[in-house]
């Protein structure tokens, strides 16, 4: 389990929300048509479940998560499990 705050995000340059949640340890973020979309190593995007104050922000139609319009103010911190 890694967790890295917003603060520090912004202290190392990091801008959004996409950004702090990519330089997490295992994860790849993608930006494609102004969408942000993560993957874990050795999992598709549609298979990383992206939860915010436990509720899942993934669409019930793609399974995908998009942070593109997630704005980093609105979080204090993210965090990622592996399992």
């Amino acid at each position: 389990r890694h967790t890295r705050s917003t603060a520090d995000a912004r202290a190392a340059g990091l801008a959004t929300t996409s950004a702090l949640v990519g330089a997490l340890p295992f994860v790849q973020q993608r930006s494609a048509r102004g969408e942000s979309q993560l993957s874990l190593r050795a999992a598709r995007r549609e298979q990383v479940v992206v939860l915010w104050d436990g509720v899942p922000l993934n669409d019930p139609a793609t399974g995908a998560a998009d942070l593109a319009d997630l704005p980093m103010a609105a979080i204090g911190s993210a965090t990622v499990s592996l399992g």
